[in-house]
């Protein structure tokens, strides 16, 4: 996998850290529009990550691959780039400019 050459970094937009696990689900609340998403455990972890500091791919990559537990993940890389585009398209997570 190739990340991009620049190297942006992600903020939360819209997520205040409310979240419920309902039978194996993880729902998150989007304070704004009063929506609430289902995640996995990776989208949360890396929601978590980013409620910390604004973070780069590099650094969220670095940081799920030593902090979570990766072994149920086919090509880990390629799952947090799916991840991060979903939350940008569903404005949960927004360039840090």
């Amino acid at each position: 996998m190739v990340l991009p050459d620049h190297k942006p970094a992600f903020r939360l937009s819209d997520y205040d850290g409310l979240f419920s696990v309902l039978d194996d689900e993880i729902l998150v609340y989007q304070p704004s529009s009063g929506s609430i998403r289902l995640v996995d455990e990776l989208g949360l972890e890396l929601l978590n990550l980013l409620q910390k500091s604004p973070q780069s791919i590099e650094q969220l990559i670095a940081a799920i691959k030593t902090n979570f537990n990766t072994s149920s993940v086919e090509n880990l890389d390629a799952a947090i780039l799916n991840t991060i585009s979903q939350f940008q398209a569903i404005d949960i997570i927004e360039p840090d400019v």
